[in-house]
């Protein structure tokens, strides 16, 4: 299984560049907040925002914040790293794809953005 992590400090994010690529070339969704708060399209893949600083004015990633798993897995944003390379990363991220067994029930833990994957366990507290 490939999954895309964060290398470095700052957190998970796609450039602009990227988002546009899945927009254009895989048929992924932007919608963005009506006048009453509500998104527009609630399944869209991300989240428009004019008040953002990026040139997209991207605020999130629409359906996907519910199951980023999903999103870190998804073929789509695979092919975009491999198609785009360092273009995909923000000033605060550095994406690379890991691969991992298939097999195996894992999790994502970071540390100020800077990430790795576990094999889940349990653990108390």
């Amino acid at each position: 299984m490939k999954v895309v992590i964060n290398t470095c400090f700052g957190g998970f994010g796609l450039s602009d560049e990227a988002i546009a690529w899945l927009l254009n070339n895989k048929g992924w969704t932007l919608t963005h907040y009506t006048l009453e708060g509500e998104l527009a399209d609630p399944d869209a893949d991300f989240v428009m925002n004019t008040e953002h600083k990026s040139i997209l004015g991207i605020y999130s990633f629409g359906k996907w914040w519910r199951d980023e798993t999903k999103l870190r897995c998804h073929p789509d944003v695979i092919a975009c790293l491999k198609a785009l390379g360092s273009r995909v990363n923000t000033r605060y991220s550095d994406l690379k794809v890991v691969v991992i067994p298939d097999d195996v029930e894992w999790t994502i833990e970071e540390y100020d953005g800077l990430e790795h994957i576990a094999e889940k366990h349990r653990t108390w507290d």
